[in-house]
C-alpha cells in the first residue's frame, strides 16, 4: 500500500518528499525576493538621508555664521 504523501521521484522517502516539495514551493522565493528588494530600498533611503543630513548641517552653519558676523 502507497501513501499519498510518497512520491516515486524520492524513491519512496518521506524526507526526500520534504526536501521535494521545499524546492516546488515559490511561495518562499517570492518572499525572499520582496524582503530583497526592500532592503535594497532601504540602504539607499538611509544613504540619501544621510547624505542630505549631511548638506543640511553645512547649510544651517554658513547661515548661522552669515548672521553671527
Amino acid at each position: 500500500m502507497t501513501s499519498k504523501f510518497v512520491r516515486k521521484e524520492t524513491g519512496g522517502h518521506p524526507m526526500g518528499n520534504l526536501i521535494l516539495r521545499l524546492f516546488k514551493d515559490e511561495v518562499g522565493v517570492t518572499a525572499i525576493e520582496y524582503a530583497l528588494c526592500s532592503a535594497g530600498i532601504t540602504v539607499v533611503i538611509i544613504a540619501g538621508a544621510s547624505a542630505v543630513g549631511t548638506n543640511l548641517i553645512g547649510i544651517f552653519t554658513a547661515i548661522r555664521t552669515a548672521m553671527a558676523g
